[in-house]
């Protein structure tokens, strides 16, 4: 009779023992979804605004004809560049510059790449170059005083974006991204214009099918 009921218990404890195992598996394997490298890219050669807004919002978001393509100047002559144009109201402090949504993962060798361009009768105070994540962190880095009416080519590495002196590291989740010019002070007798060319960003994308006929289309702004 004993060896009967060890030989229950034992059983017991096997079949225990798969069901942990099993269920261990299950979850490493969809702990998370397979990723595959990925380039953003956008030079706005179709006079296209490929998803970006301007940043700050405007008032009425449905209709802005102030973020537009223009066809001058343009980096390195391409056909046209991404716009702002604000007219000021006062002298006051003035901020605009673009934001786009995205759905990217950092890995080690993660750059950002823009050119950005200030049409103005002085220099930018600051142009601040932000990645916010899913989870709510922004991440930020600043370029003091960048020339105006030129262009200012920025090539970046993750790391050189960070919180609370924090640097942005691999495996973030990165939901957003924006560039931003500060202004303290400006004449309300001009408008001032920033504008922004080959823009990239590389990193992660959840892996997917991608059917031929008919051809998928990658939404990159919803990850789908």
């Amino acid at each position: 009779m004993q060896h009967r009921l060890f030989g229950f218990t034992a059983l017991w404890l096997i079949l225990i023992l798969l069901t942990l195992s099993c269920g261990s598996g299950t979850k490493q394997l969809y702990d998370g979804p397979d990723r595959i490298g990925y380039v953003i890219s956008d030079d706005f050669e179709t006079n296209e605004l490929y998803g970006w807004e301007c940043y700050p919002y405007a008032q009425d978001i449905g209709y802005d004809p102030d973020t537009a393509c223009m066809s001058e100047p343009t980096h390195n002559g391409s056909g046209f560049a991404l716009a702002r144009i604000v007219k000021p109201n006062d002298v006051l402090d003035l901020s605009q510059g673009f934001t786009k949504q995205i759905d990217l993962w950092t890995t080690q060798s993660t750059r950002l790449k823009c050119a950005v361009y200030f049409v103005s009768d002085r220099k930018p105070e600051k142009v601040e170059i932000m990645l916010g994540l899913f989870d709510g962190r922004l991440f930020t880095h600043i370029i003091d005083a960048p020339d105006a009416n030129s262009w200012v080519e920025i090539d970046l590495p993750a790391s050189e974006f960070t919180i609370d002196g924090n640097p942005l590291g691999p495996g973030e989740h990165v939901q957003v991204v924006a560039v931003k010019g500060y202004y303290p002070q400006v004449s309300h007798l001009i408008s001032y214009t920033i504008l922004m060319d080959d823009f990239s960003i590389n990193g992660d994308r959840n892996r997917c099918f991608v059917g031929v006929n008919p051809s998928s289309i990658w939404f990159g702004k919803f990850g789908i």
